[in-house]
């Protein structure tokens, strides 16, 4: 599913290539900056033969084939490794490009679903190192939304329902039909803020659900993700997000199992789920300093 986000993204960024080329506000030689490597040398030589004008439209084309091979073809299980790692690779690549900015969530949750995924097809694997891979994007899953809520909680514009009424009056991520029942209805644009704040903060709950509760609620999570495409224009998002599903009911029904043959007692289920999600943060935090920080890192920002 998440190959299915690459390639409406690839198609987006080649049919903007030739615009942004001539209007980006953050040209390469701009964005290259933020690391020192990247402007001199061999890092400035090899930054721009990747990324550098004209050839930035290449990363797109190779996310758009690994997309389409993936989703079309039938890839063993070799090659579906190499193509999941493109992937991850190109997205890695389109952050050193823009330095982040217009990338979103769902950027960098594809990221981290396309590197796990091809980590599961290493040679060798085992039962456990593919339950390892699923539990390490379920915890990554539920960290994204309870992070996004607990943020949105601290937010007195989102507490105050100013927050919807704001987003949805804009151009990039605005809905006019929708903007103008909101703000007449300030009751209605509170509610929403805080069914959304709600919502995300409480994801985690979804591990210790029922199975029937549980993909109850993996289903209204889809249906969220698929209103904000509809009013938000945040299309791959749903693509990023759903993606996960499977991985975190497999966590669910791994806590439930592991709670029911006394392996993992209900008492113990917290701290077993707060590890995961450490271990999921880290890896995150650790994979994040090495893309975005360099010697003058601080100075450049």
């Amino acid at each position: 599913m998440t190959a299915v986000g690459a390639v409406i993204g690839a198609v987006e960024q080649l049919s903007s290539t030739g615009r942004r080329s001539r209007e980006e506000i953050l040209p390469w030689p701009v964005t290259r900056t933020r690391l020192k490597r990247l402007t001199s040398g061999p890092g400035r030589r090899i930054g721009d033969a990747v990324v550098g004008p004209p050839r930035d439209h290449v990363v797109a084309a190779v996310k758009l084939a690994a997309g389409l091979r993936l989703l079309l073809g039938r890839p063993g299980h070799t090659e579906r490794g190499i193509l999941l790692a493109s992937l991850a690779t190109a997205n890695v690549v389109n952050h050193l490009r823009v330095g982040g900015y217009g990338m979103d969530g769902s950027d960098h949750l594809s990221t981290v679903t396309f590197a796990a995924a091809a980590l599961d097809k290493l040679p060798g694997n085992t039962p456990s190192d593919r339950r390892a891979v699923l539990s390490f994007l379920a915890a990554q899953s539920v960290l994204a939304y309870a992070t996004s809520g607990l943020v949105k909680l601290t937010s007195p514009t989102w507490r105050g329902g100013d927050a919807i009424p704001g987003v949805l009056r804009t151009r990039t991520y605005g809905d006019r039909g929708l903007f103008s029942v909101v703000r007449s209805q300030p009751v209605l644009a509170k509610g929403m803020a805080w069914s959304v704040i709600l919502t995300e903060t409480l994801f985690p709950v979804v591990l210790v659900l029922p199975p029937r509760w549980a993909r109850a609620s993996l289903a209204a999570g889809a249906a969220f993700h698929l209103a904000n495409g509809r009013y938000m224009g945040l299309n791959r998002f749903f693509w990023a997000f759903t993606a996960t599903y499977p991985a975190v009911d497999f966590l669910r029904a791994e806590l439930a199992g592991a709670a029911r043959t006394g392996t993992l007692t209900p008492s113990a289920a917290p701290a077993a789920l707060s590890a995961a999600l450490s271990a999921a943060s880290n890896a995150l935090t650790t994979a994040s300093t090495a893309l975005t920080t360099g010697p003058n890192a601080g100075a450049s920002r």
